[in-house]
């Protein structure tokens, strides 16, 4: 050590002994490495292999919504819980396919299904009905939808089908399977929530990995030409790896797991073991330049920075939760997930990257540039008036930013995005997808009919077909419950007697991508309508849905955001003692939040309903990280006398923060670039912006605070002393070594 160092005792944190012992211990350390390695494996696997993950947006909406409320009385009374249809090219008498048909009918699960030959039985009912009644059936309207020529002698089929499964359950994907066998070696296009469920599950799962591996690739080459050594970059690559395979592993000991939140923690526990990671490490060298041994620079960083991370930790776990306000229960799924990757992360970097340091440390030497890439801040001088203005500034675009992001545009259950060239097979699928089942009673109110109810609904814009019943036979309600006993088996199912009500279905078809705003309007009106025509009815279907989630997303958006910030700034208060100090870093978290939305806004057209929820909480670990250890910092410096505090203190935090930001950031735009689902890449553009917005501002704005209240931040009441360690730096020329 140098001898111009004076040292003193040195305190250490609540539980800081944990992974000092495992620095000590390294042999203890490769145990539990190896350990955890093989129990995440494992966990995969069975998670994996099970099927505990599930993938349908719509199963997470509960109370009064109408899709929940449509849902559960489908599935009481008709036995319906979720759709599986299909669109497959055959001739155009084609025998063979209705022999396959016929057989996908008799598959478990399956409750109704509407084809073209479905509508012989309509017309063998009209044909009984023409011989003693003046009572006709016209089928044109289905027939003209069900099957649609492609040339003289081939049209395509679209199918129907409505079974009893949950639209993400593994009995669900099996029928999926089983139709896609029966019809084989055809070509099946399939469309609606079960075929959305299983793209998104698939997809995501199977991409999860190509996602990090991705990645890693951008964070090894970003964090590599900021680093000194080669082995820091492979240590940071061991502690993700460790991290998202402990996180994903633990999802087996779960009953299900919504896929969403596991390739959101996966993405979410990058930036926080990037930035806990980068902390440790910028210290770690500090403290090594002055140490005899590796071990005791790693004992001066844990007692150094702990108290930092815990307290960001801590503060972030409760902080996540604020999304089980959200109006639908994902909400809490998704923060379960986030926090569980927030503390695995936290965990895993604090025991293994100090050991590994230790372990790699003549190797991190030997490994070292010559010519490392220096991360240098621009010469700022923090005066009290430069100071005023660069807040000053901030307030004004966190005002702009805030009204900015207010204009976005969202999607909610498109999941990819739309292809311009489909087959026939697609195309018919396409027109599948936009539906919305309307469950409704035979028996209209008074003096109101069925065929005036389809007539207002067909004028509705964006609808295209209404198929059901009434749209067939114009008969009266009355008359057609006295038919209903006598009717094939395959028309009675399209009826419920629901306490002495006769209850049929409907099926709205609508033109275009029922994501797009204008559809909101359209359900709306149908609503008005349906509502207008019967006392009760019943909607169900991804329109439903969508209208549903645009009646919440800004209203929890909202909510979630002004309990984030009333706790956090409720939090740091307690910290450091000042109310005014804790306002203005959660203010600065806000604006940091809107800013990096208002950017997506300008460079992207719409954002996932549930990305926008997210961005309220999945920016605040790594935030709250930085941002903590900077006070630290400045609170140390000051109480070591080290000339130009608040510049040393914000030199330093710009190497630490823009490392990690800008590493994980091209991780982010990898991921963007090659993913197809939609929700991934609208987080990972947003988490690409978000912490290169955090970087700018924290590096810009927490100088400026210090400088402003002219008081040194303080963690100290959150320490416990120990008198086991002999160094601590306390001396003036420490600045100037670490700068050479």
């Amino acid at each position: 050590m140098n001898k111009n160092f004076k040292v003193k005792k040195q305190k250490f944190f609540l539980f800081s002994q944990i992974p000092l012992f495992f620095a000590k211990h390294t042999r203890s350390m490769i145990a539990l490495l190896c350990l955890l390695l093989f129990l995440s494996i494992a966990g995969i696997y069975g998670f994996l292999s099970e099927g505990k993950a599930s993938s349908d947006v719509l199963d997470y909406v509960t109370g009064d919504f109408d899709t929940r409320v449509g849902l559960d009385f489908l599935k009481e009374y008709f036995n319906v819980a979720g759709d599986a249809m299909f669109s497959v090219a055959g001739a155009n008498q084609d025998l063979e396919l209705a022999e396959h048909i016929d057989n996908i009918t008799q598959i478990g699960g399956v409750e109704q299904l509407i084809w073209y030959n479905t509508l012989d039985a309509f017309d063998s009912i009209g044909l009984l009905l023409s011989l003693f009644t003046d009572i006709t059936i016209d089928t044109s309207e289905f027939k003209s939808f069900l099957k649609q020529p492609i040339d003289d002698s081939n049209s395509i089929y679209l199918v129907l089908i409505l079974h009893e499964y949950s639209p993400s359950s593994s009995e669900a994907f099996e029928l999926l399977k089983s139709i896609e066998l029966e019809l084989s070696p055809r070509v099946v296009s399939f469309a609606g929530m079960t075929a959305t469920a299983v793209n998104v599950m698939n997809d995501t799962l199977n991409e999860l990995p190509m996602y990090m591996l991705i990645a890693a690739l951008a964070v090894l080459l970003v964090f590599t030409l900021s680093s000194r050594s080669l082995t820091e970059t492979l240590v940071l690559l061991v502690v993700i790896f460790v991290s998202v395979a402990l996180n994903i592993g633990v999802n087996y000991l779960l009953p299900e797991v919504s896929v969403v939140g596991v390739a959101t923690s996966a993405l979410f526990q990058l930036g926080i073991s990037l930035s806990f990671f980068s902390i440790i490490l910028n210290y770690y060298r500090e403290k090594r330049i002055i140490s005899k041994t590796p071990f005791d620079a790693i004992k001066l960083t844990i007692a150094d920075k702990w108290p930092a991370i815990f307290a960001s930790c801590t503060i972030s776990t409760v902080a996540v939760f604020a999304l089980s306000f959200m109006s639908i229960s994902i909400g809490f799924e998704i923060a379960f997930s986030l926090v569980r990757g927030l503390l695995t992360s936290a965990f895993v970097t604090l025991i293994l990257s100090p050991s590994l340091l230790i372990l790699l440390d003549k190797l991190t030497t030997k490994t070292q540039f010559k010519h490392p890439i220096k991360l240098k801040p621009p010469a700022t001088k923090f005066s009290f008036k430069i100071s005023l203005a660069i807040l000053t500034i901030t307030a004004i675009i966190g005002a702009l930013s805030f009204i900015g992001q207010k204009r976005m545009h969202f999607s909610y259950f498109k999941m990819y995005e739309n292809t311009t060239q489909l087959s026939h097979e697609g195309m018919g699928a396409a027109q599948l997808s936009n539906q919305l089942i309307v469950a409704m009673p035979v028996i209209p109110k008074t003096n109101l009919s069925h065929a005036n109810y389809i007539s207002e609904i067909k004028q509705v814009d964006g609808v295209e077909h209404v198929l059901g019943a009434f749209s067939a036979i114009d008969i009266d309600p009355s008359l057609l419950i006295k038919l209903i006993p006598i009717m094939p088996d395959n028309i009675m199912k399209f009826f419920s007697n629901v306490d002495g009500v006769w209850y049929t279905m409907t099926t709205v078809v609508l033109d275009g991508d029922v994501n797009n705003p204008n559809f909101i309007n359209t359900y709306a009106k149908i609503n008005e309508i349906t509502n207008k025509y019967f006392n009760q009815a019943y909607k169900f279907g991804v329109l439903s849905g969508v209208y549903d989630m645009s009646t919440i997303t800004t209203y929890d958006f909202n909510l979630i955001s002004l309990i984030v910030f009333i706790f956090i700034a409720l939090s740091l208060t307690v910290i450091f003692k000042s109310p005014l100090k804790g306002l203005l870093i959660s203010l600065i978290l806000q604006i940091s939040i809107y800013s990096s939305l208002s950017l997506y806004t300008l460079l992207f057209k719409n954002i996932n309903f549930l990305v926008y929820l997210l961005s309220t909480v999945i920016h605040i670990p790594v935030f709250l990280s930085q941002t903590l250890t900077i006070f630290a910092g400045y609170n140390k410096n000051v109480n070591n006398k080290i000339k130009n505090s608040i510049k040393f203190t914000s030199q330093n935090a710009f190497r630490d923060v823009w490392r990690s930001a800008l590493a994980f950031a091209s991780g982010c735009i990898g991921v963007e670039i090659f993913a197809n689902n939609l929700i991934v890449k609208n987080l990972t553009a947003l988490l690409a912006l978000g912490s290169l917005t955090i970087a700018l501002l924290i590096t810009l704005t927490m100088p400026t605070i210090l400088v402003i209240l002219n008081k040194p931040a303080t963690l100290a009441d959150l320490k416990e002393p120990d008198d086991s360690d002999p160094y601590l730096l306390e001396g003036t020329e420490y600045a100037d070594l670490i700068d050479e």
